[in-house]
């Protein structure tokens, strides 16, 4: 039942995520994500211990994205995550990065990370300059 009530909450927070992201202006989104620090030097976003808790709330979120009839980008996703983890809260800390892809075009990715936990957008985070951090908690 709990998995249930989770896979829920997910699916409701990934829509809303998804509606914002698509219909309001990113400065305003900007402004529901915490305090705006500025990426200092190297981030280890190697995990070193497991947490349960985090391991299963962004395994239903990444889960839930796949499986949605809209797209759940990454940045949808880590909307979703901050949010679930407020309501617990728990801190995190949402990552902004920016690669050039092999046709030369800017792409933009988002991450969201809680202690030493990668919830969301994790696998393809590492080609990315960070250039902005969001904390939360």
């Amino acid at each position: 039942m709990e998995n249930r009530l989770l896979a829920v909450e997910a699916t409701i927070l990934l829509f809303v995520a998804r509606m914002a992201v698509i219909s309001l202006p990113f400065r305003w989104i900007a402004k529901t994500l915490g305090e705006k620090e500025n990426p200092k030097g190297e981030i280890d976003f190697s995990p070193k211990k497991p947490d349960l808790e985090l391991n299963r709330i962004g395994w239903t979120i990444r889960r839930i994205g796949d499986l949605t009839p809209w797209n759940s980008n990454c940045l949808a996703q880590a909307i979703t995550a901050q949010k679930m983890l407020a309501r617990r809260g728990r801190a995190s800390q949402m990552y902004f990065g920016l690669k050039h892809s092999d046709e030369g075009k800017m792409e933009a990715h988002a991450w969201l990370k809680s202690g030493d936990t990668i919830l969301t957008g994790g696998s393809e985070f590492e080609p990315y300059t960070v250039v902005a951090v969001f904390r939360k908690g």
